[in-house]
């Protein structure tokens, strides 16, 4: 069913389009109104078929704002949000539990981890106010103290080489997150 809808928007489409010039403001305001209201029927149908694709979590697995995913195979995943909350599937999302060696705090405005990212299926990164790496897949984590404050955003490219962003500045490790050091502004 999926494919005949978006033909029969493809044929209003075309035939839309082939309209004769307008000639008058009228005209063209009407072209332009069925034109934008195919391809928004257009648009609508595709994102409702990938929606139907999803399965709510409800609050689950947690109640907090979730700011950060990162999933290493089609089951094996983490995320990241408000209160330090980083938990582990295993089971593609069904089932989440805290990893340890984070702590969560209630004062979760002060202590959100914002990002998580990973260079490779051992080394990842969870940044926020406090900022945390793995080297075995996430079965641990270790604080980064050095990574200072307030950090949005973590971009691995391997293992040693990361860049990190925060409001204020730009930071790079070369040692896979043992020592960070600015490099913008």
């Amino acid at each position: 069913i999926k494919g005949n809808i978006i033909k029969k928007i493809l044929l209003v489409i075309n035939n839309l389009t082939s309209i004769n010039k307008p000639k008058t403001i009228e005209r063209l305001f009407l072209q332009f109104f069925n034109s934008s209201l195919a391809l928004f029927l257009l648009i609508g149908s595709v994102s409702t078929v990938h929606a139907q694709e999803w399965t709510q979590q409800s609050a689950l697995p947690t109640g907090w704002d979730l700011s950060g995913v990162a999933f290493l195979s089609a089951t094996e995943g983490f995320i990241c949000g408000d209160d330090q909350v980083l938990m582990r599937t295993a089971d593609g999302g069904t089932t989440w539990e805290q990893v340890t060696g984070v702590s969560r705090h209630r004062l979760f405005w002060e202590n959100e981890l914002y990002d998580l990212a990973f260079a490779d299926l051992q080394h990842g990164w969870a940044v926020g106010n406090d900022n945390y790496r793995t080297t075995d897949g996430g079965e641990t984590w270790q604080e980064m103290a050095s990574a200072g404050s307030n950090n949005k955003q973590i971009h691995p490219i391997t293992a040693d080489v990361a860049y990190l962003n925060s409001t204020w500045e730009m930071q790079k490790t070369t040692d896979g997150g043992e020592n960070w050091f600015t490099i913008f502004p």
